[in-house]
């Protein structure tokens, strides 16, 4: 489990993962309140749970208080091995922001399609399809 699972948990699908074998070492509630607090809906909850609180407890909060909107999803991040194209979307985020590949992989997830387009339109259309 990744951040960004946990996160599309708990305001979009509503499941519980706490019974996951590797919650403990991988849910991080920093992490999580920093990303809920982006978002002024979640502010409120976030303020209130900004505090040392066992990590179930945490997660068990935001699951039952956050509210959902079903019609759009908050948090769209691109899980890269499923994605045909990251090869292309890497070299994009490469060019645009002048940065080797292994940073680009970092912070291509906080990417969504329409934002690698306008990169892709701005690049000049330098970068092209790999032909296999």
């Amino acid at each position: 489990m990744d951040l960004f699972s946990y996160l599309e948990a708990l305001t979009y699908s509503k499941k519980d993962l706490t019974d996951h074998p590797d919650f403990e070492k991988t849910y991080d509630p920093f992490m999580i309140n920093r990303f809920l607090s982006k978002q002024s809906d979640f502010v409120m909850y976030v303020s209130f749970v900004n505090q040392k609180i066992p990590k179930k407890a945490h997660y068990l909060y935001y699951l039952h208080f956050l509210p959902v909107d079903k019609k759009k999803r908050r948090f769209k991040f691109y899980k890269n091995k499923e994605s045909k194209d990251v090869n292309k979307y890497i070299k994009i985020v490469r060019t645009y922001f002048d940065i080797n590949e292994d940073r680009a992989k970092e912070i291509l997830p906080f990417f969504d399609l329409k934002t690698i387009k306008k990169l892709e339109s701005f690049t000049g259309g330098i970068v092209k399809k790999d032909k296999k």
